[in-house]
């Protein structure tokens, strides 16, 4: 009796064990579709440089990419470039990319001429680099801060950060703060 209840129940964990497998098997395609539609763009398809550097996506859903041949602001449909020949880009060069919703404005920062400021109303650059306080004008990359201002990285003489109520900048480097690195390079 013993040995025919045993064998009873390894059937029927066996049985548990296959259904267990055969309904997780069965369902690897369902959890595999997926909505979202992934395009490749490339400079066949007008992106300015194939070296796509950073992207970010605006409040109206345009998808901005710093490449080191210009700025570009994908729609889906088509590509408008922005570079230093053809409007106010301080720089083709460009390293970062980032959307400020608070301003509506898109930040993009260069390998050595500081940041170009696109106002997403009024389609018109403004500029940021040593001139106004900057560290330096190589940028790495540019980020919130917690309290709504901006850090700014740069590939040496430290950190730089935005105030955007007051449109003060601050630098921060290895005189300033103690065990800061001025050369961020990884």
């Amino acid at each position: 009796k013993e040995k025919i209840i045993k064998n009873s129940l390894i059937e029927y964990v066996m049985a548990k064990v296959l259904i267990l497998l055969f309904l997780t098997i069965s369902c690897i395609p369902i959890i595999a579709q997926s909505d979202y539609l992934f395009k490749n763009i490339s400079s066949r398809d007008g992106l300015s440089n194939d070296f796509v550097r950073d992207m970010d996506v605006d409040g109206k859903g345009f998808i901005w990419i710093a490449t080191e041949e210009g700025l570009n602001r994908w729609t889906g449909n088509g590509n408008t470039i922005y570079r230093e020949n053809n409007s106010g880009l301080a720089s083709n060069e460009l390293t970062t990319v980032y959307y400020d919703a608070k301003s509506n404005s898109v930040w993009a920062g260069s390998r050595q001429k500081g940041i170009s400021i696109f106002d997403c109303h009024t389609s018109q650059f403004s500029h940021l680099s040593t001139k106004e306080g900057l560290a330096s004008d190589a940028i790495t990359d540019i980020m919130p801060a917690g309290d709504e201002g901006l850090w700014i990285t740069h590939v040496d003489n430290g950190i730089s950060y935005y105030n955007r109520n007051t449109h003060k900048i601050y630098v921060y480097n290895s005189s300033t703060l103690s065990g800061l690195k001025d050369c961020n390079r990884c």
